[in-house]
């Protein structure tokens, strides 16, 4: 009798495997002739082998789903398993492959091995079903292990994710030794797999991406002997891991993703290397920390920090065009891939910036200055997710930003000026149009804040013609509160950097000296509306230690701290008397004047010991006496009190007049107090 119409459509391997099924048909004897009915798993094999009009990859994945766990011979799941590994949907062309069916080969295997782990009897218990899915798999590596590797990583994968999930639920601790074997053997044998992937110049594209998931997936689990045989095979491998995130149709497109208004879910779906994106950046660390640095592999980092910055000015570039992307909450899909994205680039980052903190090798200082000015660039770019997610906390941006920029102060400081001048360029200073955007708004914040970090660096030409010209158009028509506290705190720091001048002319002399005296008046104009209290006496106080006897400005010119000492007196004594409260509810002082008078009284210890005492008396009966309020009036007196054993700490001399004075003057029950 022949047999059915079903076995003569297969193919040699459906042949092969049919012909080895006993236990999944029912067999009838007539006259010394064994008839076989096919079963269920007959016609299973014959689909999976050769797909049908009506037959899906979907459809394939909920079969396995279903019958894996259900097989009660173990003979059956080796079958199955080397049959699926010959279906033609996810196992054919190794050049054309659907990653995100291959993905969801991980995710059935492992949803397989789950439930197999939680349901056994009566079918194949769980330490046989396992073993037999191992043989499976194992015959169809070792039958061409050059050829065939690509295809059994897939199920090993899920096989090995399936492990953590057993630890919560163990019903088989006498197999637990057996089951563990198991483990190891597919482990050892994705290694050898991955080995034999990397040494196939003619694997497509999408396959070379998917290794790049399964080895950022188990990459705790695979060795460093590994790795490096890998690399030596394929030494563009973590430039690929770049590739794969940033360029790819399966990651980010450049930045043309974050185009389209898609939910998670989405995207995750659309571009796969999102999924595991965090692992996919600790890889590439993984990848760059096993590398050796020769000059290819150096050439490779910098060739995907081109990418990475490329990467960062198209996302500015496609992102800015969505008037309502940058308002939108935080919390939207939108913003948490971009979060990802940026956690992912700085790690990488991280990675990168290690090698260049281990090493010492001064030979390649100009590399490691290039490599560091694309990490500031890139991060110059998105500077509008820092902004909105913020980096406190993020230790790893830190080192990053520390790294880079520390080693081209230290060894490049050409860079850092060259930096500064391009990002102001790019940013277009002169057109507030484009400052109004908070997009720019991010790039200049964090100019600003590297300015600021690093003035020191920076040739006096371009601090007199470039960075305080810029500083002072912001102080005045700063765009938001944000912009003018980063332009006043450069500029604070530019006042203690004063004292690292070598020599002052006059006509420098009188520029600085215009300049203090503007800024304090500007300073003063801007309370209580855009500065605070504690932000006038920073001020305060740092422009007069700029400026008081022991600075360096002081020995060239004594007359510019008397002018600023009268300058803040001056300015307690207009100051109109309103009532500040609302800014500070709890605070003591209420109002205007006595707010400004507590900054005189903070620097009060400042001033020359000829004219101590005067200016204690002038204080009081000027500026503390005429206070209205009781309470403020005491608290004032409390703080300049404060400030004379303050002044007696650090000057004796002039401490123990002012001691003398207040008790004169305040302890002899003066009718005045």
């Amino acid at each position: 009798m022949s047999l059915p119409s079903t076995y003569s459509r297969l193919g040699p391997e459906g042949r092969k495997l049919y012909a080895q099924i006993h236990s999944s048909s029912d067999q009838y004897n007539t006259a010394g002739t064994t008839f076989r009915v096919p079963g269920a798993l007959d016609y299973l094999f014959d689909e999976i082998v050769r797909p049908n009009a009506t037959t899906t990859p979907a459809k394939v994945l909920s079969y396995l789903a279903y019958y894996y766990p259900k097989i009660k011979n173990p003979e059956n799941v080796r079958l199955l398993s080397e049959c699926f590994l010959s279906c033609p949907f996810f196992f054919g062309d190794q050049r054309v492959i659907q990653i995100s069916d291959t993905y969801k080969v991980i995710d059935c295997c492992r949803y397989i091995m789950d439930q197999k782990y939680r349901i056994s009897e009566p079918t194949v218990p769980f330490y046989s079903f396992y073993r037999s899915l191992f043989n499976g798999i194992y015959n169809v590596y070792e039958s061409n292990p050059f050829e065939e590797s690509w295809k059994v990583q897939p199920l090993i994968l899920g096989c090995l994710l399936a492990i953590e999930s057993r630890n919560d639920y163990d019903p088989y601790p006498a197999y637990t030794g057996l089951i563990k074997e198991v483990d190891e053997q597919l482990l050892g044998l994705l290694q050898r797999a991955l080995i034999d992937t990397s040494r196939n110049p003619s694997l497509g594209m999408d396959v070379r991406y998917l290794e790049l998931s399964y080895m950022a997936l188990l990459q705790e689990k695979i060795s460093n002997g590994t790795f490096k045989i890998i690399l030596k095979n394929q030494p563009f491998l973590p430039s690929l891991i770049i590739d794969f995130i940033f360029n790819s149709l399966y990651g980010f497109q450049g930045g043309i993703l974050l185009e389209k208004s898609w939910s998670l879910s989405q995207a995750t779906e659309k571009a796969p290397a999102l999924r595991h994106l965090n692992r996919l950046s600790k890889l590439y660390c993984k990848l760059i920390s096993i590398h050796p640095l020769t000059v290819d592999n150096l050439n490779g980092i910098d060739l995907a920090l081109n990418n990475i910055q490329n990467y960062s000015i198209s996302l500015f570039a496609t992102l800015e065009k969505r008037d309502d992307f940058i308002h939108s909450d935080k919390d939207s899909d939108t913003w948490k891939i971009l979060k990802q994205c940026f956690f992912s680039i700085v790690v990488m980052f991280e990675g990168i910036c290690t090698k260049i903190y281990q090493n010492e090798d001064t030979s390649r200082s100009p590399i490691y200055s290039r490599f560091c000015r694309k990490i500031l660039n890139s991060f110059f770019s998105i500077g509008f997710i820092i902004e909105k997610v913020g980096t406190g906390g993020f230790e790893e941006y830190n080192f990053v930003y520390g790294i880079s920029a520390n080693y081209l102060n230290q060894n490049d400081v050409g860079a850092v000026e060259l930096l500064v001048k391009v990002w102001l360029d790019n940013l277009s200073l002169d057109n507030y149009t484009i400052i109004s955007s908070p997009f720019n708004q991010a790039k200049l914040l964090f100019c600003l804040n590297f300015v600021e970090g690093y003035l020191n660096s920076l040739t006096e030409e371009t601090k007199s013609s470039t960075i305080l010209p810029l500083v002072e158009k912001l102080l005045k028509q700063g765009p938001n509160q944000d912009v003018l506290e980063g332009a006043h705190s450069v500029m604070l720091k530019y006042f203690t950097t004063l004292d690292a001048l070598r020599s002052m002319d006059s006509q420098q002399q009188r520029r600085i000296e215009k300049l203090l005296l503007d800024y304090l008046a500007l300073s003063f104009e801007q309370f209580p509306f855009c500065l605070s209290l504690n932000q006038l006496a920073i001020i305060v106080d740092t422009l007069a230690n700029a400026v008081f006897p022991g600075s360096l400005i002081y020995s060239w010119d004594h007359s510019i701290c008397l002018k600023l000492q009268q300058e803040v007196f001056s300015q307690c004594v207009k100051s109109a008397n309103f009532d500040i409260s609302q800014k500070n509810p709890e605070a003591v002082i209420k109002h205007r004047r006595p707010a400004i008078t507590m900054t005189l009284i903070l620097i009060s210890p400042l001033f020359l010991t000829e004219t101590f005492v005067a200016w204690l008396e002038r204080i009081k009966t000027k500026l503390i006496d005429p206070t209205m309020d009781t309470t403020e009036r005491l608290y004032l007196l409390d703080k300049l009190w404060d400030s004379i054993l303050s002044t007696n700490k650090y000057y004796p001399q002039k401490g123990a007049l002012g001691i003398e004075w207040w008790y004169n003057r305040i302890n002899t029950g003066d009718p005045k107090l």
